[in-house]
Formats: structure tokens, C-alpha cells, sequence
């Protein structure tokens, strides 16, 4: 059965799947890096920050697991659109 609600969430998954496929191979270059370091974080509490190209602070975020809440920003296609938006403009976590 088809909903309001069931049609709004695929929409979304739909627009942030091509919103992913817009990032040129620079922005691809910069998402394998940033993965690496996400990897490297510990499953440990904390808070992280996300900088952009200037240095300026994007997002600021808190979590149980490090590594496992920053990894979850690098699922394709994102979950949420605005996270696909954030992720484009990333340069250091």
C-alpha cells in the first residue's frame, strides 16, 4: 500500500541518491580521505567536529561511538539529503 508518508521517505532517498552522484572526482578524492580517517577514529564517546575549506565549523556532533557515528555520514546514497549537502562541503573531521 502505498502512503503520503512510504512516497515522501523514497522521495528523499531518490534526491539524495542523485545528489550523490553530482560530486566531481575532487570531492570523490576528499571522501576517501575523509572515510580513512573515520576509520581510524576510536569506538570510544566523544565529540567531532566538521570543518570546511576555511576552516570554518560546519557541524559539531557528539556520540556514543566515534568511529561508528562518523562512518554512518559516508553511507551511499545518504540517509537524509542534508547530510549528502553537508558531506559535499567537508574537508577536515
Amino acid at each position: 500500500m502505498v502512503t503520503e508518508k512510504n512516497l515522501f521517505r523514497h522521495l528523499l532517498l531518490i534526491t539524495s541518491y542523485l545528489l550523490s552522484l553530482r560530486c566531481s572526482v575532487t570531492d570523490k578524492a576528499v571522501l576517501i580521505r575523509l572515510r580513512s580517517v573515520a576509520d581510524k577514529l576510536p569506538p570510544t564517546p566523544g565529540v567531532y567536529l566538521m570543518r570546511g575549506g576555511r576552516g570554518e565549523i560546519l557541524y559539531i556532533g557528539k556520540a556514543k561511538s566515534l568511529r561508528k557515528r562518523v562512518r554512518s555520514y559516508f553511507k551511499v546514497p545518504a540517509p537524509i539529503p542534508k547530510i549528502a549537502i553537508l558531506m559535499r562541503k567537508v574537508r577536515v573531521i
